[in-house]
């Protein structure tokens, strides 16, 4: 049997070989200079983040006017978050006044990558919350890693059930 293997093995040789000398050329990421000629400083320095502004969520909220009570757009919106406007705004304001979730724009002097805006995290939060989907779902809808997604979201909730629950129910 290892015989047999073995054959097949050389056999796949120089298919192999053809495979790997026509296959595209695959760029490599860009890295910084080592930093003092130090080797093990060299930092991957580029990236990959999905866009916030290519997701419907995002084009969607930025409408303002248009989620106002009773129109068509406000019971979409209530539909697909479960919440009305003015209830998510109100848990956007409270959650950014926590101030237990920071986010980094470009020229406030922080360091790393721009974070995905706190709407968009909240929003994939309560849809995934509203809905029982799995991350990866959230993830396809929201363009946010379904890590960030995952982690972010049950930070909220800790956060939401110690801050919003007393506030809001009332066992009789």
């Amino acid at each position: 049997m290892l015989r047999a293997a073995m054959c097949h093995f050389r056999t796949l040789a120089p298919v192999r070989a053809s495979l790997l000398t026509s296959a595209p050329s695959v760029t490599k990421r860009k890295t910084r200079e080592p930093r003092s000629g130090d080797l093990m400083s060299e930092v991957k320095s580029s990236r990959w983040r999905h866009d916030a502004g290519a997701c419907k969520w995002w084009q969607t909220f930025h409408g303002g006017s248009e989620l106002e009570d009773g129109s068509w757009n406000a019971a979409r919106f209530r539909k697909r978050f479960r919440v009305p406007r003015s209830i998510f705004d109100e848990l956007l304001a409270l959650t950014r006044a926590s101030g237990l979730f920071p986010e980094n724009t470009p020229g406030d002097g922080s360091c790393g990558p721009r974070t995905h805006p706190l709407e968009l995290k909240l929003m994939a939060t309560l849809y995934w919350m509203g809905h029982g989907v799995d991350f990866f779902t959230v993830e396809e809808i929201a363009n946010i890693d379904q890590e960030v997604i995952r982690t972010w979201s049950l930070q909220w909730l800790k956060w939401a059930a110690k801050t919003l629950v007393p506030k809001h129910i009332r066992v009789p």
